[in-house]
Protein backbone atom coordinates (compact mmCIF):
# COMPACT_ATOMS: atom_id res chain seq x y z
CA UNK A 1 0.00 0.00 0.00
CA UNK A 2 1.32 3.40 -0.91
CA UNK A 3 0.98 6.18 1.59
CA UNK A 4 1.26 9.67 0.20
CA UNK A 5 0.96 12.64 2.54
CA UNK A 6 -0.96 15.62 1.19
CA UNK A 7 -2.84 18.56 2.64
CA UNK A 8 -6.42 19.16 1.62
CA UNK A 9 -5.88 21.26 -1.47
CA UNK A 10 -7.86 18.92 -3.70
CA UNK A 11 -10.69 19.60 -6.15
CA UNK A 12 -14.05 18.06 -6.92
CA UNK A 13 -15.42 18.56 -10.42
CA UNK A 14 -19.21 18.43 -10.00
CA UNK A 15 -20.12 18.00 -13.66
CA UNK A 16 -18.14 14.79 -14.00
CA UNK A 17 -20.45 12.63 -11.91
CA UNK A 18 -23.74 14.47 -11.97
CA UNK A 19 -23.85 16.60 -15.09
CA UNK A 20 -22.63 20.16 -15.49
CA UNK A 21 -23.53 22.11 -12.41
CA UNK A 22 -23.95 25.87 -12.73
CA UNK A 23 -20.51 27.33 -13.03
CA UNK A 24 -19.22 30.10 -10.85
CA UNK A 25 -16.52 30.79 -13.42
CA UNK A 26 -17.47 33.10 -16.32
CA UNK A 27 -17.59 31.51 -19.74
CA UNK A 28 -17.60 27.88 -18.59
CA UNK A 29 -21.26 27.17 -19.34
CA UNK A 30 -20.98 28.45 -22.90
CA UNK A 31 -17.86 26.41 -23.53
CA UNK A 32 -19.44 23.25 -22.17
CA UNK A 33 -22.59 23.81 -24.22
CA UNK A 34 -20.52 24.12 -27.39
CA UNK A 35 -18.92 20.75 -26.85
CA UNK A 36 -22.18 19.07 -25.86
CA UNK A 37 -23.72 20.15 -29.16
CA UNK A 38 -21.65 17.48 -30.92
CA UNK A 39 -24.53 15.26 -29.78
CA UNK A 40 -22.50 12.05 -29.82
CA UNK A 41 -20.56 12.27 -26.57
CA UNK A 42 -21.04 13.45 -23.04
CA UNK A 43 -19.50 16.36 -21.19
CA UNK A 44 -16.44 15.76 -19.11
CA UNK A 45 -14.15 14.84 -22.02
CA UNK A 46 -11.77 17.68 -21.23
CA UNK A 47 -11.76 19.90 -18.18
CA UNK A 48 -12.51 23.07 -20.10
CA UNK A 49 -12.35 26.34 -18.21
CA UNK A 50 -13.76 29.54 -19.67
CA UNK A 51 -12.02 32.73 -18.62
CA UNK A 52 -12.76 36.44 -18.86
CA UNK A 53 -11.14 37.88 -21.99
CA UNK A 54 -9.57 40.60 -19.85
CA UNK A 55 -7.76 38.05 -17.68
CA UNK A 56 -6.96 35.51 -20.39
CA UNK A 57 -3.39 35.63 -21.58
CA UNK A 58 -3.25 33.57 -24.78
CA UNK A 59 0.01 32.47 -26.31
CA UNK A 60 1.49 34.32 -29.24
CA UNK A 61 -0.63 33.34 -32.25
CA UNK A 62 2.56 32.37 -34.04
CA UNK A 63 2.81 29.45 -31.66
CA UNK A 64 -0.65 28.09 -32.41
CA UNK A 65 -1.31 28.79 -36.04
CA UNK A 66 1.48 30.69 -37.74
CA UNK A 67 4.79 29.91 -39.38
CA UNK A 68 6.29 28.60 -36.16
CA UNK A 69 3.46 26.08 -36.02
CA UNK A 70 4.64 24.51 -39.29
CA UNK A 71 8.23 24.50 -38.08
CA UNK A 72 7.14 22.67 -34.94
CA UNK A 73 5.21 20.10 -36.96
CA UNK A 74 8.38 19.23 -38.86
CA UNK A 75 10.48 19.14 -35.68
CA UNK A 76 7.98 16.94 -33.90
CA UNK A 77 6.95 14.66 -36.76
CA UNK A 78 9.01 11.68 -35.59
CA UNK A 79 7.96 12.16 -31.96
CA UNK A 80 4.31 12.44 -32.96
CA UNK A 81 4.39 9.26 -35.01
CA UNK A 82 5.97 7.41 -32.10
CA UNK A 83 3.35 8.79 -29.70
CA UNK A 84 0.48 7.72 -31.95
CA UNK A 85 1.57 4.10 -31.50
CA UNK A 86 0.99 4.20 -27.73
CA UNK A 87 -2.08 6.46 -27.77
CA UNK A 88 -5.55 4.86 -27.69
CA UNK A 89 -9.15 5.99 -27.44
CA UNK A 90 -10.93 5.21 -24.14
CA UNK A 91 -14.59 5.27 -23.27
CA UNK A 92 -16.67 4.35 -20.23
CA UNK A 93 -20.43 4.37 -19.48
CA UNK A 94 -21.73 7.78 -18.55
CA UNK A 95 -23.16 8.05 -15.02
CA UNK A 96 -26.04 9.97 -16.61
CA UNK A 97 -26.84 7.34 -19.22
CA UNK A 98 -29.88 5.87 -17.38
CA UNK A 99 -29.53 2.78 -19.51
CA UNK A 100 -29.51 4.72 -22.77
CA UNK A 101 -27.30 2.95 -25.33
CA UNK A 102 -24.33 4.91 -26.63
CA UNK A 103 -24.16 7.33 -23.69
CA UNK A 104 -20.60 7.38 -22.48
CA UNK A 105 -17.67 9.48 -21.42
CA UNK A 106 -14.85 9.40 -23.93
CA UNK A 107 -11.24 10.41 -23.75
CA UNK A 108 -7.76 9.20 -24.55
CA UNK A 109 -5.33 6.78 -22.96
CA UNK A 110 -1.57 6.28 -22.89
CA UNK A 111 -0.20 2.72 -23.07
CA UNK A 112 2.44 2.48 -20.33
CA UNK A 113 3.81 -1.07 -20.57
CA UNK A 114 3.89 -4.30 -22.58
CA UNK A 115 1.23 -5.93 -20.37
CA UNK A 116 -1.69 -4.03 -21.88
CA UNK A 117 -2.03 -1.40 -19.19
CA UNK A 118 -3.35 2.03 -20.13
CA UNK A 119 -3.04 5.27 -18.18
CA UNK A 120 -5.81 7.85 -18.44
CA UNK A 121 -7.54 10.49 -16.34
CA UNK A 122 -9.86 9.35 -13.57
CA UNK A 123 -12.45 11.84 -14.83
CA UNK A 124 -12.51 10.05 -18.20
CA UNK A 125 -13.83 6.82 -16.67
CA UNK A 126 -15.76 8.31 -13.73
CA UNK A 127 -16.86 5.62 -11.27
CA UNK A 128 -16.98 2.80 -13.83
CA UNK A 129 -15.30 -0.54 -13.09
CA UNK A 130 -15.15 -1.47 -16.78
CA UNK A 131 -14.20 0.58 -19.80
CA UNK A 132 -13.35 0.05 -23.45
CA UNK A 133 -10.16 0.77 -25.33
CA UNK A 134 -9.93 1.11 -29.09
CA UNK A 135 -7.13 -1.08 -30.46
CA UNK A 136 -6.28 -0.35 -34.07
CA UNK A 137 -6.28 -3.98 -35.24
CA UNK A 138 -9.12 -5.22 -33.05
CA UNK A 139 -11.57 -2.35 -32.62
CA UNK A 140 -13.12 -1.72 -29.23
CA UNK A 141 -11.97 -4.18 -26.59
CA UNK A 142 -13.00 -4.43 -22.94
CA UNK A 143 -10.70 -3.14 -20.22
CA UNK A 144 -10.83 -3.52 -16.45
CA UNK A 145 -10.21 -0.54 -14.20
CA UNK A 146 -7.46 -1.89 -11.95
CA UNK A 147 -6.53 1.34 -10.22
CA UNK A 148 -8.04 4.79 -9.81
CA UNK A 149 -6.88 7.77 -7.78
CA UNK A 150 -9.34 10.64 -7.87
CA UNK A 151 -7.01 13.00 -6.02
CA UNK A 152 -4.34 12.73 -8.73
CA UNK A 153 -7.02 12.35 -11.45
CA UNK A 154 -5.28 9.24 -12.76
CA UNK A 155 -6.54 5.75 -13.52
CA UNK A 156 -5.02 2.59 -14.99
CA UNK A 157 -6.89 0.11 -17.17
CA UNK A 158 -5.87 -3.46 -17.99
CA UNK A 159 -6.56 -4.79 -21.48
CA UNK A 160 -6.28 -8.50 -22.21
CA UNK A 161 -5.07 -7.83 -25.72
CA UNK A 162 -1.75 -6.88 -27.33
CA UNK A 163 -1.38 -3.12 -27.64
CA UNK A 164 0.73 -1.24 -30.19
CA UNK A 165 3.83 -0.08 -28.34
CA UNK A 166 4.18 1.66 -25.02
CA UNK A 167 5.35 5.02 -23.73
CA UNK A 168 8.65 6.01 -22.19
CA UNK A 169 8.19 8.46 -19.34
CA UNK A 170 10.43 11.45 -18.68
CA UNK A 171 10.38 13.73 -15.64
CA UNK A 172 8.82 17.00 -16.76
CA UNK A 173 11.20 19.04 -14.60
CA UNK A 174 13.96 18.28 -17.11
CA UNK A 175 12.09 20.11 -19.90
CA UNK A 176 12.57 23.86 -20.01
CA UNK A 177 9.85 26.41 -20.93
CA UNK A 178 10.00 27.17 -24.64
CA UNK A 179 10.79 23.58 -25.59
CA UNK A 180 8.70 22.12 -28.45
CA UNK A 181 6.03 19.68 -27.33
CA UNK A 182 3.12 17.77 -28.84
CA UNK A 183 -0.16 16.54 -27.40
CA UNK A 184 -1.76 13.44 -28.92
CA UNK A 185 -5.39 12.46 -28.51
CA UNK A 186 -8.79 11.58 -29.91
CA UNK A 187 -10.95 14.74 -30.09
CA UNK A 188 -14.68 14.48 -29.64
CA UNK A 189 -15.33 15.09 -33.33
CA UNK A 190 -13.11 12.23 -34.50
CA UNK A 191 -13.87 8.56 -35.05
CA UNK A 192 -11.82 5.99 -33.10
CA UNK A 193 -10.60 4.28 -36.26
CA UNK A 194 -9.04 7.57 -37.38
CA UNK A 195 -5.41 8.11 -36.37
CA UNK A 196 -4.95 10.02 -33.16
CA UNK A 197 -4.54 13.74 -33.81
CA UNK A 198 -1.45 15.72 -32.93
CA UNK A 199 -1.46 19.25 -31.48
CA UNK A 200 1.90 20.99 -31.48
CA UNK A 201 3.15 23.91 -29.43
CA UNK A 202 5.69 24.89 -26.83
CA UNK A 203 5.91 24.36 -23.10
CA UNK A 204 5.04 27.64 -21.39
CA UNK A 205 5.55 27.03 -17.69
CA UNK A 206 5.73 24.60 -14.79
CA UNK A 207 3.73 24.65 -11.56
CA UNK A 208 0.55 26.29 -12.87
CA UNK A 209 -2.74 26.01 -10.98
CA UNK A 210 -6.36 25.74 -12.15
CA UNK A 211 -7.54 24.89 -8.69
CA UNK A 212 -9.62 27.96 -7.94
CA UNK A 213 -11.08 28.11 -11.44
CA UNK A 214 -12.22 24.50 -11.51
CA UNK A 215 -13.71 24.30 -8.02
CA UNK A 216 -12.89 26.16 -4.82
CA UNK A 217 -14.05 23.16 -2.75
CA UNK A 218 -10.66 21.57 -3.43
CA UNK A 219 -11.50 17.88 -3.58
CA UNK A 220 -8.84 17.04 -6.16
CA UNK A 221 -5.36 18.44 -6.67
CA UNK A 222 -5.09 20.47 -9.87
CA UNK A 223 -2.03 22.56 -9.15
CA UNK A 224 1.58 22.02 -10.11
CA UNK A 225 0.45 21.52 -13.72
CA UNK A 226 2.39 21.94 -16.93
CA UNK A 227 1.10 24.80 -19.07
CA UNK A 228 1.59 24.53 -22.83
CA UNK A 229 0.78 26.75 -25.79
CA UNK A 230 -1.18 23.97 -27.44
CA UNK A 231 -4.86 24.01 -28.43
CA UNK A 232 -6.15 20.82 -26.82
CA UNK A 233 -9.58 19.66 -27.93
CA UNK A 234 -12.29 17.94 -25.86
CA UNK A 235 -11.58 14.21 -25.86
CA UNK A 236 -7.81 14.63 -25.37
CA UNK A 237 -7.96 14.04 -21.61
CA UNK A 238 -5.67 11.16 -20.66
CA UNK A 239 -3.53 11.52 -23.76
CA UNK A 240 0.24 12.03 -23.68
CA UNK A 241 2.10 15.31 -23.79
CA UNK A 242 5.45 14.42 -25.37
CA UNK A 243 8.80 16.11 -25.87
CA UNK A 244 10.75 16.29 -29.13
CA UNK A 245 12.09 12.76 -28.51
CA UNK A 246 8.60 11.28 -28.12
CA UNK A 247 8.92 10.74 -24.36
CA UNK A 248 5.85 11.42 -22.23
CA UNK A 249 6.33 14.38 -19.88
CA UNK A 250 2.68 14.81 -18.89
CA UNK A 251 -0.89 13.53 -19.11
CA UNK A 252 -3.23 16.03 -20.80
CA UNK A 253 -6.02 17.00 -18.45
CA UNK A 254 -7.44 20.50 -18.95
CA UNK A 255 -7.59 23.54 -21.19
CA UNK A 256 -8.38 27.18 -20.67
CA UNK A 257 -9.98 29.42 -23.28
CA UNK A 258 -11.31 32.96 -23.54
CA UNK A 259 -14.75 31.47 -24.25
CA UNK A 260 -14.87 32.79 -27.80
CA UNK A 261 -11.66 32.08 -29.69
CA UNK A 262 -10.30 28.67 -30.52
CA UNK A 263 -6.98 29.59 -28.95
CA UNK A 264 -6.47 27.64 -25.75
CA UNK A 265 -3.78 26.83 -23.29
CA UNK A 266 -3.35 23.15 -22.50
CA UNK A 267 -2.58 21.76 -19.05
CA UNK A 268 -1.09 18.40 -18.15
CA UNK A 269 -0.27 16.44 -15.01
CA UNK A 270 3.54 16.42 -15.01
CA UNK A 271 5.49 13.20 -14.83
CA UNK A 272 7.56 13.26 -11.64
CA UNK A 273 8.95 10.81 -9.12
CA UNK A 274 5.77 11.10 -7.06
CA UNK A 275 3.49 10.58 -10.07
CA UNK A 276 5.56 7.57 -11.16
CA UNK A 277 4.91 6.01 -7.74
CA UNK A 278 1.19 6.66 -8.12
CA UNK A 279 1.18 5.10 -11.59
CA UNK A 280 3.15 2.05 -10.43
CA UNK A 281 0.81 1.40 -7.53
CA UNK A 282 -2.30 1.87 -9.66
CA UNK A 283 -0.88 -0.46 -12.29
CA UNK A 284 -0.40 -3.11 -9.61
CA UNK A 285 -3.91 -2.70 -8.25
CA UNK A 286 -2.77 -1.15 -4.98
CA UNK A 287 -4.91 1.32 -3.11
CA UNK A 288 -3.34 4.72 -2.62
CA UNK A 289 -3.89 6.28 0.77
CA UNK A 290 -3.46 10.04 0.85
CA UNK A 291 -2.61 11.98 3.93
CA UNK A 292 -3.60 15.56 4.60
CA UNK A 293 -3.46 18.30 7.17
CA UNK A 294 -7.12 19.29 7.05
CA UNK A 295 -6.66 22.78 5.63
CA UNK A 296 -7.67 24.62 2.48
CA UNK A 297 -4.96 26.89 1.13
CA UNK A 298 -4.53 29.25 -1.78
CA UNK A 299 -2.76 27.65 -4.71
CA UNK A 300 -0.71 30.79 -5.31
CA UNK A 301 1.80 32.08 -2.81
CA UNK A 302 1.65 35.22 -0.70
CA UNK A 303 4.47 37.72 -0.39
CA UNK A 304 5.17 38.74 3.17
CA UNK A 305 6.43 42.11 4.35
CA UNK A 306 10.17 42.15 4.66
CA UNK A 307 13.34 42.87 2.78
CA UNK A 308 12.31 43.86 -0.75
CA UNK A 309 15.46 42.27 -2.13
CA UNK A 310 14.60 38.89 -0.58
CA UNK A 311 10.85 38.78 0.10
CA UNK A 312 9.44 35.92 2.11
CA UNK A 313 6.62 33.84 0.62
CA UNK A 314 4.30 31.21 1.93
CA UNK A 315 0.99 29.35 1.64
CA UNK A 316 -2.06 31.15 2.99
CA UNK A 317 -4.48 29.05 5.06
CA UNK A 318 -8.02 29.95 4.01
CA UNK A 319 -9.93 27.36 6.01
CA UNK A 320 -9.24 24.85 8.77
CA UNK A 321 -11.50 21.79 8.76
CA UNK A 322 -13.09 20.82 12.06
CA UNK A 323 -11.56 18.04 14.15
CA UNK A 324 -8.69 17.40 11.77
CA UNK A 325 -4.94 17.39 12.24
CA UNK A 326 -4.39 21.09 11.57
CA UNK A 327 -7.11 22.20 13.99
CA UNK A 328 -5.72 19.96 16.70
CA UNK A 329 -2.30 21.48 16.13
CA UNK A 330 -3.68 25.00 16.52
CA UNK A 331 -3.41 26.18 12.91
CA UNK A 332 -5.81 29.05 12.15
CA UNK A 333 -7.30 30.69 9.05
CA UNK A 334 -5.06 33.51 7.93
CA UNK A 335 -1.88 31.73 9.00
CA UNK A 336 0.86 31.75 6.37
CA UNK A 337 2.90 28.55 6.28
CA UNK A 338 6.46 29.37 5.25
CA UNK A 339 8.34 26.12 5.96
CA UNK A 340 7.59 22.40 6.17
CA UNK A 341 10.25 20.43 7.99
CA UNK A 342 12.88 23.03 7.13
CA UNK A 343 11.85 23.33 3.46
CA UNK A 344 10.70 26.80 2.42
CA UNK A 345 7.26 27.23 0.81
CA UNK A 346 6.43 29.56 -2.09
CA UNK A 347 2.87 28.43 -2.86
CA UNK A 348 0.00 26.25 -1.75
CA UNK A 349 0.74 23.69 -4.45
CA UNK A 350 4.31 23.36 -3.21
CA UNK A 351 3.02 22.85 0.32
CA UNK A 352 0.81 20.03 -0.93
CA UNK A 353 3.66 18.31 -2.69
CA UNK A 354 6.01 18.57 0.29
CA UNK A 355 3.41 17.22 2.70
CA UNK A 356 2.53 14.54 0.14
CA UNK A 357 6.07 13.19 0.42
CA UNK A 358 5.59 12.56 4.15
CA UNK A 359 4.25 9.16 5.25
CA UNK A 360 0.84 9.03 6.87
CA UNK A 361 1.33 9.25 10.62
CA UNK A 362 4.51 11.31 10.36
CA UNK A 363 4.93 14.29 12.64
CA UNK A 364 5.82 17.43 10.67
CA UNK A 365 7.14 20.75 11.95
CA UNK A 366 5.58 23.82 10.32
CA UNK A 367 6.84 27.39 10.53
CA UNK A 368 4.01 29.90 10.36
CA UNK A 369 3.61 33.67 10.22
CA UNK A 370 0.63 34.71 12.33
CA UNK A 371 -0.15 38.38 12.76
CA UNK A 372 3.36 39.13 11.43
CA UNK A 373 4.93 36.99 14.14
CA UNK A 374 6.68 33.62 13.65
CA UNK A 375 5.00 30.56 15.19
CA UNK A 376 6.17 26.93 15.14
CA UNK A 377 3.67 24.06 15.31
CA UNK A 378 3.96 20.29 14.98
CA UNK A 379 1.20 18.45 13.12
CA UNK A 380 0.59 14.78 12.37
CA UNK A 381 -0.20 13.85 8.76
CA UNK A 382 -3.39 11.79 8.77
CA UNK A 383 -4.98 9.49 6.21
CA UNK A 384 -8.06 10.55 4.34
CA UNK A 385 -10.08 8.23 2.12
CA UNK A 386 -12.56 9.62 -0.39
CA UNK A 387 -14.90 7.93 -2.85
CA UNK A 388 -14.68 9.41 -6.31
CA UNK A 389 -18.37 8.86 -7.02
CA UNK A 390 -19.62 10.16 -3.66
CA UNK A 391 -17.57 13.20 -2.67
CA UNK A 392 -17.89 14.69 0.74
CA UNK A 393 -18.25 18.45 0.79
CA UNK A 394 -16.14 19.94 3.62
Amino acid sequence: MLRLGVCATILWLPWLASGCAASAHPGMEAAQQRWEETGRRCRGELLLVGNRPSSFHPPDRALVGGRDDEVLRVQLQTAAEAARRFTVAVRAPSPRSSGSPGAFLQGTGTVIDTHGRVLTNAHVIGAADRAEVFVEDAGWTYATVIGRDAWSDLAVLAVNHPLPGHANLRDAAAVQPGAPIAAVGYPADSQPFEPARVFVGRLRAHDRSLQGALDPRQEHFYAGLLEAAVSLAPGCSGGPLVDADGRVIGICTAAITDGAADIRLGYAIPISEGIRRVIDHLANGCRIEHGYLGILVRAEGATLPGDAAAPSTGAVVERVLADEAAERAGIRPGDIITHVGGNSIQSGSQLVQLVRAKPVGARVDLQIIRNRRPVCVAVTVLARARRFDAPEVP
